[in-house]
């Protein structure tokens, strides 16, 4: 070993040393949770380096010798993730939904933005899979009890209708609890109101929709097809949370629209290190603390719960207000157009479950509570005026479940089959027995 080789020695195994610490520090912090993609892509280069610093060090190549050996494999890497890049470059991938990302449909490229709706679903789209787990398993710590067979289509508007139809007698308009994309099309309220009406019913939901979105769906897809009765799905889990984030998505369009179409947002290698970095992030198999006990005195049913119970805040005050003036809206628009306008409120599973259920010792839920919106809401329907028609669909929902019947899905905080039946039936009746003019 020459003489300046040797006393250069010690600082390259320092060197060395230190980089292999990096490589161990590095790694500690990709098991650690909450590290972003940049954070990720910094750590994966410092191991990358760390690997080939002893390479570096104690080889006995020349240095020209050494950089070809790191140069070509680096160069081979870089023209492999650049060749997985190119579908996404064509438009043809993205890769978001290869690594089954959690995304918000304005996120999501399965569907179109839309600078009124904010999102629609792809017209004549459809999907067909199988999922473990309802919503309650990703986001409320629910264990994974239920797998939902799904077959779900499209019509030309991005609805969930198999046919397209001209004409309605009644549409249905609201949220995800009208479209309900986990159940079969023959057991959603929709398709069970055509059946014990013998009408034609289109189904207007759109999951994610708060009330100025169902106001401009109502405009754009409700009128056009001249029908007698508009029944409006208000679900007091979000409605009032969607005013905000509707308002919130409006003035930030730009900012959507730059993100649904991005190259980096869609690429590979972010999602891979997203996907890397959000791997220790998930929520515990088992959330004990949301589970409730349901007793009815035929069965026990083990239920979770996401949307909480609360008193209505000052912020939701001000988002009731807001539905307010959009139903009026709707009312005054149904009016013009000859058609009968009917509210049916649509309650959280706590409001359906929490009376008859055991909760844990500790759980937060003990300490929800049932406010007063239903009654809020039916008075504000009443102000606006006595012509609109207002069902409360939680007493049905509760008889049906103390009479041993599955209203919501344990997992999900979604109506199971049943309480589409029960809803179903719930409207029909008060339709029925005041509008039965406008069915003949």
């Amino acid at each position: 070993m020459s003489e300046t080789r040797s006393k250069s020695f010690p600082f390259v195994t320092g060197v060395c040393v230190i980089g292999w610490i990096a490589c161990i520090v590095a790694l500690a912090a990709i098991a650690a949770p909450g590290l972003g993609a940049k954070a990720m892509l910094g750590i994966t280069g410092i191991v990358y380096l760390a690997i080939w610093a002893p390479f570096f060090v104690w080889s006995a190549q020349s240095r020209r010798q050494k950089c070809i050996r790191f140069v070509v494999p680096t160069a081979s890497l870089l023209l492999a993730l650049m060749l997985v890049e190119l579908p996404m470059l064509a438009g043809v991938m993205d890769y978001r939904q290869v690594f089954g990302m959690q995304l918000a449909p304005w996120e999501n490229t399965n569907n179109l933005l839309d600078p009124d709706l904010i999102h629609l679903h792809r017209p004549h789209s459809r999907w067909v899979g199988t999922r473990k787990g309802g919503d309650l398993s990703v986001w409320a710590g629910a264990p994974k009890l239920t797998e939902f067979q799904y077959d779900v289509r499209y019509d030309r508007n991005g609805f969930r209708n198999h046919s397209e139809l001209e004409v309605a007698d009644c549409v249905v308009i609201g949220d995800s609890f009208v479209e309900q994309a986990i159940l079969p099309a023959e057991e959603l309220v929709t398709h069970r109101m055509a059946k014990e009406l013998e009408l034609t019913v289109v189904n207007l939901g759109q999951s994610h929709f708060g009330p100025q979105q169902e106001l401009k769906v109502l405009e754009r897809f409700g009128i056009p097809v001249q029908p007698k009765l508009c029944v409006w799905v208000f679900f007091e889990g979000n409605d009032l949370e969607d005013v905000w984030r509707y308002q919130s998505n409006l003035q930030n369009w730009t900012h959507l629209v730059k993100n649904y179409a991005s190259w980096k947002e869609r690429s590979f290698t972010k999602n891979l290190l997203r996907q890397m970095s959000e791997r220790s992030v998930a929520l515990p198999a088992v959330n004990l603390e949301r589970r409730g006990q349901f007793l009815n005195g035929l069965s026990e049913q083990r239920m979770w719960f996401g949307y909480a119970g609360k008193e209505l805040t000052q912020r939701d005050a001000e988002a009731f207000g807001i539905v307010v003036s959009t139903l009026s809206d709707a009312y005054r628009i149904c009016r013009q157009h000859g058609i009968q306008l009917v509210v049916a409120f649509a309650p959280t599973k706590y409001r359906v479950y929490a009376s008859q259920c055991a909760f844990e010792e500790h759980s937060p839920v003990r300490d929800w509570t049932r406010n007063s919106l239903p009654d809020d809401l039916a008075t504000a329907i009443r102000s606006i005026s006595s012509e609109i028609g207002f069902v409360d669909l939680t007493e049905s929902l509760q008889q049906a479940a103390m009479a041993g019947q599955l209203v919501y899905f344990p997992d999900d905080s979604h109506w199971a089959s049943t309480g589409h039946e029960v809803a179903a039936r719930t409207i029909v009746d008060f339709v029925q027995n005041h509008y039965g003019h406008l069915l003949e």
